[in-house]
């Protein structure tokens, strides 16, 4: 099709002698704004897979988001917004874009990482009292300052220490729970099983 800078539907037509052509009101064309991808979060995911939201403009009900060109289930939440699942994929840098036609895509300027699965083996310790700070040991832990520690429902800020390890500050409970990582701050893995302490307090001395 021609290039044109206005939103509308025209008629097709064909002609076999370049003089008589035929149209059909079944044979329409719509012109339809393209899409802008302003931002996507989060920026990295594992390499099982994520769900990314897309900050943008012109999103329309046909909308789809591609990962490298590949198209991949989307939910248009809003003229501004989509939601995109971003399947397996191996470790490495990928674009994410957005489509008004599935044909020509509009690119985020960022790449999103893909990293290698967390895994997470023990605690140090493995019962503490709220305040504290523990060491999650592991492997393919990821620097970066999006990276949390959930313990059963809470989640807290991580400090990276190296791929094996991070430190969490435990959080406020009684009780068991689980400990797990997400370097992302959204996907979570490892459910190692941790024990509040009970508080101290002195009452006099």
């Amino acid at each position: 099709a021609p290039p044109s800078s206005t939103r509308k539907r025209i008629p097709v037509e064909v002609t076999n002698d370049g003089a008589h052509f035929a149209s059909s009101e079944d044979a329409r064309f719509d012109y339809v704004d393209a899409p802008a991808v302003d931002a996507f979060a989060p920026s990295m995911g594992p390499e099982r897979g994520t769900l990314v939201k897309l900050r943008g403009r012109r999103f329309s009900r046909s909308t789809v988001c591609a990962v490298d060109g590949v198209s991949v289930p989307t939910t248009v939440l809003s003229s501004t917004l989509l939601e995109c699942t971003v399947p397996p994929l191996t470790p490495g840098a990928y674009y994410l874009a957005a489509s008004n036609d599935g044909v020509q895509f509009e690119s985020a300027a960022q790449s999103f990482r893909v990293y290698s699965l967390e895994r997470v083996t023990r605690l140090v310790p493995r019962r503490a009292r709220g305040g504290s700070t523990i060491v999650v040991r592991g492997a393919n832990f990821v620097n970066t300052s999006f990276t949390k520690c959930r313990f059963g429902d809470q989640d807290v800020e991580a400090s990276y220490v190296n791929t094996s390890a991070i430190s969490c500050i435990v959080p406020h409970g009684e009780g068991n729970t689980t400990v797990g990582v997400a370097s992302n701050g959204v996907d979570f893995v490892g459910d190692v099983s941790f024990t509040y302490a009970p508080s101290v307090s002195i009452e006099k001395v």
